[in-house]
């Protein structure tokens, strides 16, 4: 075997979808970013409207104006990106490398490569935000009219050269639009995904996947944002209880402030989805892993040979190891398993052969595994896991009595068109070797056989047929080689149920002291294999944490930005509140319930949409496979990001507004 080789490859793969998953990620928060950027050069422009205006009125071309705003954006954004990555390669040289190395005990030569490619893709992916974030500003200021200037009260009418332009048929750039999405969609399906699948690019296929999973996230985004509105309805209901006059004032901007609140909300909710969708689904993981091994497994012990070819045990007995030259176990083997202590029952399954299932006048036939039983598989598994579309549990344990009983799955019942009672032919080794057998169960769902048992017509090749072991026996065995040898290994695992209130710790501890030290035999416990897949899951969870924290981050900034230039915006109206009376305490109150509102709400709308989302991918995975679902909801990432733009609501509102609210009323009123 090259055990090590196959795991590089394994790594090299998972390594490409994880930089897949990253680079995307990354374009889903700078698309957030994008959005700030694009509401604050829009406000920058209906603030700097005269301006434009008068050099439009001294004979500045619109192009000029165009300009001006790009080449601003272009000013920041190369700004931004190289102090972005000089901070990327301090945080990755003096942070992420040294904890990378210490938890994985690598030596302190080991550095990550500082490649071209790691620069030029955050590049490539922030200016193309950017420069998409800056076309709408730019013309909206390429637009502006010189009415501003000489007759600003008829500067919003329509003029001659708007009402000409209303005459004239123009090209519809709306329905251009849709039908490049349109055909983009389709030519994902029917050409780009079936080159990539046949081309066997792991960079390729990672793109694809992930490009359609941001996407979903995207539209399911979208798709929330809807509802942003009526949880908005619904908070200012409550903050009426709270504060009446506050939220007289917050409302009237959070419901019709539909420029900024809008950015806002977009943001909050982009933020939200993803996080949410995937501690969603670690959740819903956490809450069905004891089912879903347990039904997987099938039993509590999992036993099976240690195949090692060539070299001896030998070392002494400290180094000791067993040795096997072969992949199967005899029957002495069920029997040492079942003698030791804390063991109730014991079955063996031969399963290394496959064949043909046909009807009995070989009309439908279909390729399937054989497997061997060897023991009454009723007393070993997990009981609550069976689904039997005909018969019942009792014949597990009929087949174990009558050499011609065998049960099939519901797939291959339909793609065969047998039921209960039928005949079955199965083809043996060699020629003109065949077998008639009775079916006496039809299983949808037997715990231990989530692959072989299937109610899939589809799956039908990869179904297995339950018979007893004489059977299997008999049909892998060639007669025209000799007679039949009844003492031929055949079990290539073991299935193995605890008795009730042993300490299975102390258990596999004694199984593994006995079977490690003589008979090659690995055994695994369920739950063993239960903590250690939590433990995985918990580590995950700060992954996701870690994952909320740097999208919120993002969102808090857009925030931050957006209420500042809200306040500046409503300078007049603060003004007039401190003119009648206002006090600086109710002042800050509105604006930081406005920002609560709308960022609140935003933030649910993104909570629902991510766990919708995690629902449907589980719920899809788990329909397909025929298991069990319980609910859970992971509250630690949805209260992690209720804190953060509650947070980040109080914090932007207060900071935006404390330069104006601590002037003058006069002042203030001067000024604008």
């Amino acid at each position: 075997g090259l055990a090590k080789y196959v795991q590089l490859q394994a790594t090299a793969q998972a390594f490409i979808f994880q930089q897949t998953f990253i680079t995307l990620y990354g374009l889903l928060s700078m698309g957030i970013v994008g959005l700030m950027v694009n509401a604050l050069m829009m406000t920058t422009v209906a603030e700097q409207k005269h301006d434009l205006a008068v050099l439009r009125v001294l004979g500045a071309p619109r192009a000029r104006l165009f300009e001006a705003v790009i080449l601003e954006v272009f000013l920041l954004g190369t700004i931004g990106i190289i102090f972005g990555i000089l901070l990327g390669r301090v945080i990755n040289d003096y942070a992420i490398t040294p904890l990378l190395l210490s938890n994985l005990k690598l030596p302190d030569s080991v550095r990550p490569d500082w490649t071209l490619r790691s620069v030029v893709t955050p590049t490539l992916i922030t200016a193309s935000v950017l420069a998409l974030a800056t076309i709408t500003p730019a013309r909206t200021a390429a637009n502006t009219k010189v009415m501003v200037v000489l007759n600003p009260a008829a500067a919003d009418q329509p003029t001659l050269e708007d009402l000409s332009k209303l005459r004239e048929r123009r090209a519809n750039y709306g329905l251009l639009v849709t039908g490049v999405i349109l055909l983009a969609f389709c030519s994902v399906i029917l050409i780009v995904f079936p080159l990539v699948f046949g081309s066997g690019d792991q960079n390729g296929l990672a793109t694809m996947i992930f490009s359609a999973f941001l996407l979903m996230v995207v539209g399911m985004s979208l798709v929330f944002y809807f509802f942003t509105t009526p949880i908005e309805r619904i908070l200012i209901g409550l903050y009426q209880l709270v504060n009446k006059k506050a939220a007289f004032f917050a409302s009237r901007y959070a419901l019709r402030g539909k420029g900024r609140n809008a950015i806002i909300s977009l943001m909050v909710v982009m933020s939200a989805v993803l996080p949410t969708l995937l501690a969603t689904q670690l959740a819903l993981s956490d809450a069905n892993i004891d089912t879903d091994l347990r039904f997987q497994r099938g039993t509590d012990i999992y036993a099976r040979p240690v195949v090692i070819f060539g070299g001896g045990g030998g070392g002494g007995p400290i180094f000791r190891r067993a040795v096997r030259t072969d992949s199967r176990m005899s029957n002495d083997d069920i029997t040492n398993l079942a003698r030791q202590g804390g063991i109730a029952n014991v079955a063996g399954l031969g399963e290394d052969y496959r064949s043909e299932a046909s009807d009995r006048v070989q009309l439908r036939s279909s390729s399937v595994e054989f497997v061997g039983v060897q023991g009454d598989l009723s007393q070993v598994l997990y009981p609550g896991f069976y689904r039997w579309t005909q018969g019942d549990t009792a014949a597990l344990t009929r087949i174990t009595q009558d050499p011609d009983a065998v049960i099939i799955s519901q797939g291959l019942s339909e793609v065969l068109d047998l039921k209960l009672g039928d005949t079955l032919r199965l083809k043996g080794e060699g020629l003109d070797h065949e077998r008639l057998v009775k079916i006496v169960g039809v299983a949808a769902r037997i715990p231990g056989f989530s692959n072989g048992i299937t109610r899939n017509r589809n799956d039908a090749g990869n179904s297995v047929i339950l018979m007893n072991i004489e059977t299997y026996r008999e049909l892998r065995h060639d007669p025209d080689k000799g007679a039949l040898n009844p003492d031929e290994k055949l079990i290539s695992r073991m299935l193995a149920q605890a008795e009730p209130g042993v300490d299975q710790t102390v258990l596999a501890r004694q199984l593994r002291d006995f079977f490690d030290r003589g008979e090659g035999i690995s055994l695994e416990l369920t739950t063993e294999l239960i903590e250690r897949i939590r433990e995985q899951l918990t580590q995950g969870r700060i992954f996701i944490v870690v994952l909320t924290g740097l999208s919120m981050v993002t969102a808090i900034f857009g925030v931050l930005a957006v209420m500042y230039t809200a306040v500046m915006g409503r300078r007049v109206e603060i003004g007039m509140l401190k003119a009648v009376g206002a006090a600086k305490g109710a002042l800050r109150g509105i604006f930081i319930g406005e920002a609560i509102i709308t960022t609140l709400a935003a933030a649910l709308a993104g909570i629902v949409a991510g766990t919708t989302l995690g629902y449907a991918f589980e719920g899809t995975q788990r329909l397909q496979e025929d298991t069990p679902m319980l609910l859970a909801f992971d509250s630690v990432t949805s209260g992690v990001i209720v804190v953060m733009v509650c947070f980040a609501a109080i914090f932007s509102a207060a900071l935006a507004t404390q330069p104006v609210i601590r002037q003058k009323a006069i002042k203030i009123l001067r000024e604008k």
